[in-house]
């Protein structure tokens, strides 16, 4: 449910990403799920040292590791001042299950962030041996291609044949072909042509992805970076207003802002108060002896009784942990993503 939170925030839909989280606390407030939905919302609010804290207590035992908790705590330090850290983090995660996209991405962001770019493509081309080619795989994959190119054609490098964007333009092509509208590989098919300098066929893509989503503000915002590349100066002034009218969007971002800062403000003080008062009577109830940081990260689904579908998620997840010490094993003898 940690994850299925997290991909609520992600779309703004901030309600019902809510109502998950306080589902969770009412059921189980110190399980590793409720910790790391947390450190999401801290994500969204950006406020990355105190989402660290709840990642690291939703990373569970030694005997029990829980991938949400090592995800989000690398994707947090990914984006903060010292990406580095992240990648103990991601490499764990990355250990626990090597089919899931968001490592990946991750830790590509990173390796970029770090300038070892040859590490990221290498990681880019690992991701789509172990998911597969999927739409979000290969437009990973060109993302880093192209930014390899603008990085060669920052440094005058002249040894550049334009192969690098022929293989990002047919990973492309092949991302757009299963998921024709997915915006993340159309950002970067617009991206491709502008560094090619054919603002022509950016253009003439981007109206047809506009027929679909109209008023899309970031597309609106990208057509009208194209127009003013091209010098059609009236068609810039006229998607200009098109993005001031599309605004309505952004205060409903703004609002969805405020209400996960007004759900964690709820919710952290539900928490201290709730420690608090288990703490007071601790000398009185013997079954609250080790009211201690590490043993709220030891309580577990299974220990608190919460929803059968949580303890099925669970049992259907332990053959993977099983195997852990396996994959481990298989990929600590050569991999890009060691610092």
């Amino acid at each position: 449910l940690d994850g299925y939170i997290a991909l609520l925030l992600s779309l703004n839909r901030t309600k019902d990403a809510e109502a998950i989280l306080w589902h969770l606390i009412t059921h189980f407030k110190f399980s590793v799920q409720t910790y790391t939905a947390l450190a999401y919302f801290c994500r969204y609010s950006f406020q990355i040292e105190e989402g660290f804290s709840y990642a690291k207590k939703g990373q569970g035992t030694v005997n029990m590791p829980h991938f949400e908790g090592y995800l989000i705590a690398g994707i947090l330090l990914a984006e903060g001042p010292k990406p580095k850290e992240a990648i103990p983090y991601l490499h764990k995660a990355l250990c626990m299950n090597p089919r899931r996209f968001e490592v990946y991405e991750t830790i590509v962001s990173v390796l970029i962030k770090l300038k070892r770019y040859e590490d990221a493509k290498e990681t880019a081309t690992v991701c789509i041996y172990r998911i597969g080619s999927t739409a979000p795989t290969s437009t990973l994959h060109a993302k880093v291609i192209i930014h390899m190119e603008i990085i060669d054609s920052n440094q005058d490098n002249s040894s550049s044949d334009g192969k690098s964007l022929r293989e990002a333009t047919c990973s492309l092509e092949s991302a757009l072909k299963m998921s024709p509208y997915y915006l993340p590989a159309i950002y970067t098919l617009v991206d491709l042509y502008i560094t090619k300098s054919e603002y022509e066929r950016a253009e003439a893509y981007l109206t047809s992805v506009l027929s679909v989503y109209k008023t899309h503000p970031e597309l609106l915002k990208v057509m009208r970076e194209v127009k003013w590349m091209m010098g059609k100066l009236d068609d810039y002034d006229q998607f200009t207003a098109m993005v001031e009218d599309a605004k309505p969007s952004s205060l409903n971002e703004a609002m969805s802002f405020n209400a996960v800062q007004n759900a964690l403000r709820s919710i952290s003080s539900s928490l201290e108060m709730e420690v608090g008062s288990l703490a007071e009577r601790d000398e009185n109830n013997e079954n609250l002896e080790n009211l201690s940081e590490d043993a709220l990260q030891t309580v577990t689904p299974e220990t608190v009784g919460v929803w059968p579908e949580l303890r099925y998620l669970a049992l259907m997840n332990a053959p993977a942990r099983n195997t852990r010490n396996r994959r481990q094993s298989m990929n600590s003898n050569r991999s890009p993503f060691n610092p």
